[in-house]
């Protein structure tokens, strides 16, 4: 998976027509800060989907698609699916193919779901130990290898570091176990199991749950994990979105 530097420099687009109304969204967002402490903490429910091109949770912005590894990638779409786990109106799917640059190493492609919070407004996710949501990954032609990865990252750009300073591309990630059969299942990762990539030696001031008290960004992506100069193609559908 990208650094989110790299991740927010990918190509985007949105989940149909109506999830591009950026005027819309500011004016939203500006009249409806949540707080998710003034709310029963059982539940925070980020997005079922069914509410049109806001998600549920007003702290975030619409659904963008993206593809990274090569950032030049734009074989991919997402948009509203009647298809669900549960019977509702809809779930959110995207369709994707990626290809693995030939340069004789594996470059972890891959593509995925995100959406943000503007102008500051965060979201504080500390009062919760897991999040849940219903998926299915599908492989195409060409096949997806069996050990393709489904990752979700919470973004925190205005976390610090323990030296004190303030990077803007901070995020913790998980991996989630899915049915590889094609099938819709129920998923979930405690938040304990979130934390930052291997890669990244920095330490952000809190650790893990520093990150989750400033949380502006969340993306579910799929890791294709393909040979060099492999490709693979898939559709990813999301639905239920939320933190117990």
């Amino acid at each position: 998976m990208k650094r989110m530097s790299e991740v927010k420099a990918r190509q985007q687009s949105s989940a149909g027509p109506s999830l591009a109304l950026f005027a819309v969204a500011v004016a939203f967002v500006a009249s409806s800060c949540f707080d998710a402490h003034q709310v029963d903490p059982g539940v925070l429910m980020i997005d079922d989907f069914d509410h049109g091109a806001f998600p549920a949770d007003a702290t975030f912005m619409p659904w963008m698609c993206f593809a990274y590894n090569p950032n030049s990638n734009r074989n991919y779409s997402c948009a509203y699916d009647t298809d669900t786990y549960d019977g509702s109106k809809y779930s959110l799917r995207l369709d994707f193919e990626v290809t693995d640059p030939v340069n004789l190493m594996m470059d972890y492609g891959g593509a995925g779901l995100g959406t943000n919070a503007p102008f500051g407004l965060q979201e504080d996710l500390t009062a919760f130990t897991k999040l849940e949501f219903d998926a299915r990954l599908e492989s195409r032609i060409p096949v997806l290898p069996v050990g393709a990865k489904l990752n979700i990252s919470f973004g925190c750009s205005t976390a610090r570091l323990t030296d004190g300073s303030a990077p803007g591309d901070l995020y913790v990630v998980a991996n989630v176990d899915y049915d590889h059969n094609n099938n819709w299942g129920h998923v979930f990762v405690a938040l304990a199991n979130f934390s930052s990539q291997s890669i990244d030696t920095r330490l952000i001031d809190g650790g893990v749950a520093g990150c989750l008290r400033l949380v502006d960004e969340m993306d579910i992506n799929v890791e294709a994990e393909l040979p060099d100069g492999m490709s693979g193609a898939g559709t990813l559908n999301i639905d239920d979105i939320h933190l117990e």
